[in-house]
């Protein structure tokens, strides 16, 4: 009863909460090696929460200057599974204004400190990091980094998940950090709040280890819908002016795409598999490189569409080479271009296409005779979703016979505008038998047309 009655007296006194303070300190600061502040610690038992706030990390960086991290308030919500161990489980953590101030020099070092990792002559890596949170949210939150020689850059970031599990180790001899990480969900906003911003929401897995100067990432997996993103091989060479360099693997649903990039007008299905290799420095200076292979796209009426080609991506432009594209029957081998991730062009041909397919797509249930298209195109527009079908496009199409109807030879010269949704033939013929058709014009407004026939039983199908 006595041991009860000074327990309960030594919960509820300032003795025991100044005593957590200064083993929280002493802890966070043999886990980053730097100095470690608290404003206030307070301690509910009845609700299990902590409530740290004015949380403050000092890193190498010169006096004067911003703390390698400043936090204003931290609430962790935890439960007790053995006092006599130690141990507890993290139920959540709430973060408001986390602010990291990272400094670069121009040998690449940081302000970041060494961990105080123990000295008992024991080589290797020693952990200073076990880290498993069920919930978390930070808000609100700002990295600024200090590069020498350049102007500082603030990038604004919200992030909140579930499952949060890291462990990671740091090597004093070489020195070195290794690391695992894994998250599941994770809601991610970076540089802007709300609508705003690059958003995520994912599950990351990921391994990386970190030395002086480099950075290297020997796995990474990003899910989010049914997508998929592997990296590997990814080293970021040089803190002062980073270089990254990395090995990809991706797996897109097409209906994710149409949500990440807010197409709402879209109905996508279908996957798209890219790999290759990416080099970036910065949002106007990257490469990246891949193939591309997918089955099974579809889109309105259009479905079991195959494509596949390579594709080159610059900030100034993204280049599409050798595309094929499967679909209704025919082929579509084309090369392309987007320029600021605006205006786009793409060339190339068509082959074998069955006219009676198209006009069936366009709401024409029966053409009278039918025909084989084939030949070049040439197309232009805007990657708006306003303005995506406001296309100009030009073909000049080979009619040939088509199985099971009267033989059909042609060539037609059509230019549709989607500005005015109008399409203008050019000089364009058709050949039965027996008779011949000329027209030009365009189509809806006014059409020249001459015809000429020596057996009016070719225009029986019309009649």
């Amino acid at each position: 009863a006595i041991a009860v009655v000074t327990g309960v007296i030594l919960v509820q006194s300032g003795w025991l909460r100044e005593k957590i303070r200064e083993r929280v300190v002493e802890e966070a600061e043999k886990a980053t090696g730097g100095k470690v502040e608290i404003g206030a610690l307070d301690l509910d038992w009845k609700t299990l929460r902590a409530t740290v706030d004015n949380l403050v990390i000092h890193g190498t960086e010169p006096a004067g200057s911003a703390p390698l991290l400043a936090v204003k308030r931290v609430v962790i919500g935890f439960k007790i599974i053995s006092f006599v161990e130690r141990r507890f489980d993290v139920a959540s953590v709430q973060v408001e204004s986390p602010n990291a101030h990272v400094m670069i020099e121009a040998d690449g070092s940081t302000n970041v400190p060494q961990p105080k990792v123990s000295s008992k002559g024991k080589a290797g890596p020693e952990t200073i990091l076990d880290l498993k949170i069920r919930k978390f949210d930070l808000a609100n939150g700002v990295v600024a980094v200090e590069r020498a020689g350049a102007a500082k850059e603030k990038t604004p970031w919200n992030g909140r998940g579930e499952n949060l599990s890291a462990h990671v180790t740091y090597d004093s001899s070489r020195p070195r950090y290794d690391g695992q990480i894994s998250i599941a969900p994770l809601d991610f906003v970076w540089n802007g709040t709300g609508k705003s911003g690059v958003q995520i929401r994912a599950q990351i897995t990921a391994a990386a280890s970190m030395e002086k100067n480099r950075l290297t990432v020997s796995a990474a997996t990003v899910k989010t819908g049914q997508s998929e993103i592997d990296l590997s091989n990814v080293l970021v060479n040089g803190f002062t002016a980073p270089l990254t360099t990395a090995r990809y693997s991706a797996r897109v649903s097409l209906a994710d795409a149409d949500r990440i990039f807010k197409l709402v007008n879209f109905r996508h299905t279908g996957m798209v598999n890219v790999a290759g290799d990416l080099r970036f420095v910065s949002l106007k200076d990257y490469l990246v490189k891949g193939a591309v292979r997918g089955d099974g796209i579809g889109y309105g009426k259009v479905q079991s569409i195959r494509v596949s080609g390579a594709v080159t991506a610059t900030p100034d432009i993204v280049r599409i080479k050798a595309m094929i594209i499967n679909a209704l029957g025919g082929e579509i081998r084309a090369d392309g271009e987007v320029r600021k991730l605006e205006d786009v062009h793409l060339a190339g041909r068509l082959e074998h296409f069955d006219a009676a397919v198209l006009a069936e797509l366009g709401g024409v249930a029966a053409l009278p005779y039918n025909g084989i298209l084939s030949g070049p195109f040439d197309a232009n527009g805007k990657l708006v979703e306003e303005s995506l079908h406001r296309l100009v496009a030009g073909a000049t199409l080979e009619v040939s016979p088509a199985q099971n109807s009267i033989p059909v030879h042609g060539e037609i010269t059509a230019k549709f505008s989607g500005a005015d949704n109008t399409v203008e033939l050019g000089h364009s013929w058709v050949e039965l038998p027996s008779t011949r058709l000329d027209v030009d014009g365009v189509l809806g407004q006014q059409l020249q047309v001459k015809l000429q026939s020596h057996d009016l039983k070719d225009l029986a199908p019309v009649l």
